[in-house]
């Protein structure tokens, strides 16, 4: 069976850990696409708490500004180690939008016309799960294209 070919792929990074799988995942299938994008949705809480921004509990525009550039420098260096060597298909595009995560990646596909999200997963279950919720599964339910999620492998502490 012949690996379908997408001409636009959306890869979705909350900057963790979880999210270098799925950009790996991406990377592979983005290989032969036109467009890619790796987006990343500074969420509420985010603003709210200034996610390891260092920015405070008050957001004002220019903080929101430094927000998405210090998002969008995480993203370019989440990229770089995340990429194939040898990787040769478009350069991704960076972006970081404001709001819910799962909307905001639906929207951002439609709005790109995209055929594919690329979404990792925490693997979360149970309380967790219900109290926290997954993003990836709202993706899932209301994307306008196919997704392709990515569970988080965790790597093997080194014995000391």
């Amino acid at each position: 069976m012949a690996v379908p070919e997408f001409k636009c792929v959306v890869a979705t990074s909350d900057l963790s850990d979880n999210s270098a799988d799925g950009l790996r995942q991406a990377a592979l299938v983005a290989a032969k696409a036109d467009r890619f994008y790796l987006l990343h949705v500074v969420a509420p809480a985010e603003l709210l708490l200034g996610r390891d921004y260092g920015l405070g509990l008050e957001v004002s525009k220019q903080a929101l500004r430094e927000i998405h550039a210090v998002a969008e420098q995480r993203l370019k260096k989440q990229w770089e180690q995340a990429k194939p060597a040898g990787y040769s298909g478009p350069a991704p595009r960076l972006m970081t939008v404001d709001g819910s995560p799962a909307a905001e990646i639906c929207n951002f596909a439609e709005s790109v016309k995209a055929d594919l999200i690329v979404i990792g997963t925490h693997g979360r279950t149970g309380l967790t799960h219900i109290l926290i919720g997954s993003v990836a599964e709202n993706v899932v339910r209301r994307a306008p294209c196919a997704v392709l999620t990515v569970r988080y492998s965790p790597k093997p502490k080194k014995k000391k």
